[in-house]
């Protein structure tokens, strides 16, 4: 699995490159993995969301919400509103009670699985699948299904699962995103 692990590090970061879209059609012509690309799974309505979403918002269903098209879409501000939503962020929304973790025995289909690198969350999926498949996006771009521990090496472990939130939790999810100040570049002292 390492050896996977390792070369989806090497693919995605040559994304943006010429030399992505040759890694990745080697990759996806192997059968060493369960790793695809997967069409985006929106509604004809949300698909003008796809590069507004990140795993984070993908996996909370946040892209469902009104206010959340409105959020990202804001002008006022230079860059995208999506970048505010990163693993901080989402780790903040865990520690106040916001998102609700359960225990690995627990995990079930629509179950949040949160990877951690040393003491950062760097990738969120939804389970899938009793195997405990993973769905996510790993950039702003694409969407993929992936076994737990086909990811990266860089995004770590799945080390947290998280109960799916319902519609009223996502509602105070967007509402505290909305709080916080606009993208403007440095997000290191960001917290919701």
């Amino acid at each position: 699995m390492t050896a996977i692990r390792e070369r989806l590090e090497n693919i995605f970061s040559t994304e943006g490159s010429d030399e992505f879209c040759p890694k990745w059609k080697l990759f996806a012509e192997t059968s060493d993995h369960t790793f695809k690309l997967i069409e985006p799974p929106l509604t004809a309505e949300q698909i003008c969301l796809k590069g507004k979403m990140n795993c984070y918002a993908y996996a909370l269903e946040l892209y469902k919400l009104p206010s959340y098209s409105r959020w990202v879409d804001d002008e006022r501000y230079l860059y995208c509103q999506i970048n505010v939503l990163t693993g901080r962020v989402f780790g903040g929304l865990i520690e106040q009670g916001l998102l609700a973790e359960i225990p690995d025995a627990d995990v079930t289909v629509n179950s949040l699985v949160v990877y951690i690198s040393g003491d950062n969350i760097t990738h969120c999926g939804t389970i899938i699948r009793d195997n405990k498949r993973v769905r996510s996006k790993f950039n702003i771009k694409e969407f993929y299904e992936h076994g737990l521990m086909e990811v990266r090496t860089s995004f770590g472990f799945p080390t947290k699962y998280l109960k799916r939130p319902t519609y009223k939790e996502r509602l105070k999810i967007m509402a505290s995103l909305a709080k916080l100040p606009p993208f403007r570049g440095d997000m290191s002292d960001q917290r919701p």
